[in-house]
């Protein structure tokens, strides 16, 4: 039996958080048997009699290397707290330092040397490297002191990440609910940038959307935007087949699109109120495949020449097809992450379908970088949203498996609305894994949202700070806290988005330590403001006003629409879903007509709305959107459903078959939206932001 002195070593050791403080402020205190299953995870010994021989390793370990694995130099100045023999009186102990870029167009390397005038009875020294400002990058640092040697990633980063110069209002919309008169069933890309010039036009500087990234659209079928194969790769499903290169010249793609019963299936897709994400696929890829057996330009080869993990994954889905079981259950000379294509058997995959992955993956990215760059030409921004996690039969999981920790998954705890937690069934990363390898994984996958998106989303952002992990077979109840080294992923965000020229925007709602808004504040990353969450019943501030460092909205995809919290619809749903009882229900009926009451009165009171009315929700919608505009909020986020008046929502969190949740369509075709004089005449409402600063 392990000692309870042993466990709250390994805790400390691994950044286990033992208890956590949970949204009524009460103190919860994860079970041993818990805290044991999440170090297990992290790769704590197996065996009780070997954790005192690793609690006293790791220690010898991190006393007797002279630099930790990872350095932040914020603004260039790069800190050293090095780690030297203790106890040595007035003996000069000297140091020599050599820093190298990781891109060789970043300059030279440099060397210097130093000298301790005393070794420190602590075993540390503080140095302070102001020789010259580092440039913003990556950098390899070795350090040699009393005859041992270390190296260490040094992270080069902006304090701040950067944010707009004015204020501005935008769109949004999930793109597979959008409809145009050229779609296949779902919306594409091409629709897509005809809707962000549109709101262009309108005085809108960006267009956001949920995750566009791969996904298992077949067997298994996860269309979930937030459960990705991988967040390296784009979504074939949205490309737009007839705007790919060499479309109208390739016979077979033509002969298949004007066969009748294709058309037919088309108008079919069409017409349903919901996206068939199997059957759009299906059509889809019938004429992608053809086309990527004709493409023979030398730019798909060129892209995967400098794109060598698409190959990777090529092979990936290839042989997943192939087999039909997840990747877990792979030989091992498969299933190790890695495929040497001389080990390959015939049997293995068919070199067909391993070419159309790696082609639909060259036009996506084709097609991603055509859109941003006029949309930018336009004045528009693409806002794209980054999903904490991916599927875990996907392939990040399998290319990354190291980094990515077995038998647990991330959830949340539970909360007034999740009384029982919340399990999200997606595998996280080992932070020091990600931390190992110098966050090489987490590089990749801001870079490649960050090629095209000058706004970017980052979602569950507690997540570099801490994750909630729940062990295999336990309740979402059972989770317990991992901390994650966040100055370090803080340094790698604010970088990368300083590459890109963009702004970082963080989901920081729900339950969230303040630790994590100060992070946000400290950083440059804008919150987020939802006004739903922020209203009252009390007339003289029943609209809590935002703060400038935040992205305002009324909702989000994951709340109720405008119209249906407006008029209490999710509160009969909730109670359908059992998570309101009767008298409950009844409570909440009548704190939403006060609080429509007091909402109503507070925008006449302050000229954003001329009658005295709950009934007239287009009036209360654009009058809040005045006030919301008017605000000091950096960005103001429109969902484009809200115009009309939606009132379906198109998640409803906590529910998978219960709800139709990521599967439906607008109910308006994109060129009646642009033509409707009531949609323009609400964002109108929105693009009062950035006319005035209230701040001036």
């Amino acid at each position: 039996m392990i000692a309870e002195s042993e466990i709250r070593q390994l805790a400390r050791l691994y950044g286990v958080q033992r208890s956590f403080i949970d949204n009524e402020g009460h103190r919860v205190r994860a079970s041993r048997e818990s805290i044991w299953a999440v170090l297990r995870a992290l790769g704590a010994p197996e065996d009780p009699a070997d954790v005192a021989d690793a609690v006293h390793a790791t220690e010898v370990r991190r006393r007797s290397t002279p630099l930790p694995a990872v350095l932040v130099a914020w603004d260039g100045e790069l800190v050293l707290e090095l780690r030297v023999p203790p106890g040595r009186g007035n003996s000069r102990v000297p140091v020599a330092f050599r820093l190298t870029p990781r891109d060789a167009e970043r300059g030279d390397p440099h060397a210097w040397e130093t000298v301790l005038s005393e070794a420190p009875t602590t075993g540390r020294a503080r140095v302070v490297h102001r020789a010259a400002a580092l440039a913003p990058g990556y950098y390899d640092l070795t350090a040699e002191v009393a005859g041992a040697r270390a190296t260490s990633m040094v992270v080069a980063a902006p304090r701040r990440v950067s944010t707009p110069r004015g204020r501005c209002w935008g769109g949004f919309l999930p793109l597979y609910s959008l409809r145009s008169e050229r779609s296949w069933g779902v919306g594409d890309l091409g629709a897509f940038e005809r809707l962000g010039k549109w709101l262009g036009d309108l005085g809108g500087s960006f267009l956001g959307t949920t995750p566009l990234l791969a996904a298992f659209l077949d067997e298994p079928c996860d269309y979930s935007p937030y459960t990705p194969v991988s967040r390296l790769m784009w979504n074939e499903l949205f490309v737009d087949v007839t705007a790919a290169p060499g479309f109208s010249s390739c016979e077979e793609a033509v002969r298949i699109v004007s066969l009748p019963e294709f058309q037919s299936e088309l108008a079919a897709l069409d017409e349903a109120g919901q996206v068939d994400y199997r059957i759009a696929m299906a059509c889809k890829r019938r004429v992608l495949s053809a086309l990527s057996r004709e493409e023979r330009s030398g730019r798909l080869e060129s892209f995967l020449e400098h794109r060598p993990q698409v190959v990777d994954y090529a092979t990936f889905r290839a042989i997943a097809e192939r087999r039909r079981e997840p990747w877990t259950q792979w030989p091992a000379r498969l299933g190790d992450g890695r495929v040497d294509p001389s080990e390959l058997r015939s049997d293995d995959l068919d070199p067909a379908v391993q070419r159309y992955h790696s082609y639909v993956q060259w036009l996506a990215e084709e097609q991603m970088s055509g859109m941003s760059e006029r949309l930018r030409g336009a004045g528009v921004d693409l806002y794209l949203d980054l999903p904490l996690g991916v599927h875990p039969d996907g392939f990040d999981a399998w290319h990354e498996q190291r980094t990515f920790a077995r038998g647990v998954t991330v959830g949340a705890p539970p909360d007034g609305f999740f009384t029982g937690g919340q399990d999200w069934g997606i595998q996280p990363v080992r932070p020091d894994r990600l931390r190992e390898s110098g966050y090489r994984h987490f590089i990749d996958v801001l870079r490649h949202h960050l090629r095209h998106a000058r706004v970017l989303r980052v979602d569950h952002v507690m997540s570099l700070h801490r994750l909630y992990w729940i062990p295999d077979g336990m309740p979402a109840t059972a989770g317990v806290y991992v901390r994650y080294p966040a100055e370090e992923l803080y340094a790698v965000v604010a970088l990368e988005a300083a590459r890109a020229g963009a702004t970082i925007v963080g989901e920081n709602l729900g339950t969230v330590p303040p630790a994590v808004g100060a992070g946000l504040r400290r950083h440059g990353l804008l919150g987020m403001y939802v006004a739903q969450f922020r209203m009252h019943d009390d007339a003289g501030e029943a609209v809590e006003p935002p703060r400038p460092e935040v992205v305002a909205s009324l909702n989000t995809h994951d709340t109720p629409t405008f119209a249906a919290f407006w008029h209490g619809l999710d509160i009969p749903d909730r109670v359908e879903l059992g998570l309101l009882d009767a008298p409950r229900a009844s409570a909440e009926q009548s704190g939403r007509e006060k609080l429509r009451q007091a909402v109503v009165e507070f925008l006449m009171d302050r000229g954003w709305l001329a009658q005295p009315s709950t009934d007239d929700a287009e009036a209360v919608l654009r009058a809040l959107l005045r006030c919301l505009a008017d605000s000091p909020a950096r960005m103001l986020v429109v969902n484009l459903e809200d115009t009309w008046l939606e009132e379906r929502p198109q998640n409803v969190p906590g529910t998978s078959h219960e709800r139709p949740n990521w599967l439906r369509k607008v109910r308006f075709l994109l060129e009646e939206v642009q033509r409707d004089p009531r949609v323009r005449a609400t964002l109108e409402s929105a693009s009062r932001c950035g006319r005035k600063d209230p701040e001036q």
